[in-house]
């Protein structure tokens, strides 16, 4: 048994391969998103109740629409042109953002990749950038999940 480091997981985009025509990412088109200082993968699903007159003083419910997003933030960095060739940066974010576009997003563990991964069809849904007066440039940004996600490794 091993305790999985947050240090070690990173997110990787596909921006490469079309979504309307596979569910999930192709392996050689994902390039990791540098800099990034923290994140988080949330899933829920919508409660409807289903609760009626013969369920005495309990309430009842059944599973409704799930949903899952992905909140990331880091440091703004400007890479060279040899460095985005194998790398993606807040820029490259902003302007998907700006162009609502739907891409393939996973947050994976480094040391096992592509073993270990939460994937699926994205859109940002939220991108903001801070500069400080003191301190490093940051950006943030919400990965809303399209459709159902995909986990890795399968237990």
């Amino acid at each position: 048994m091993e305790i999985l480091k947050g240090k070690g997981v990173v997110l990787e985009i596909d921006v490469t391969t079309a979504v309307a025509t596979t569910t999930r990412g192709v392996e050689a088109n994902f390039f990791p998103v540098v800099c990034l200082t923290e994140n988080e993968f949330s899933m829920t699903h919508a409660e409807e109740t289903t609760s009626n007159k013969c369920d005495g003083n309990w309430a009842t419910s059944t599973s409704g629409l799930g949903s899952w997003t992905m909140t990331l933030s880091g440091q703004i960095m400007r890479l060279t042109t040899d460095e985005a060739t194998t790398r993606k940066n807040s820029l490259v974010m902003k302007n998907l953002a700006k162009n609502g576009t739907i891409f393939y997003g996973r947050l994976t563990d480094v040391a096992n990749s592509p073993e270990d991964y939460n994937e699926g069809k994205v859109r940002i849904t939220d991108y903001s950038e801070s500069f400080p007066l003191e301190g490093p440039a940051t950006f943030s940004l919400t990965l809303t999940g399209i459709g159902e996600p995909f986990f890795a490794p399968v237990v």
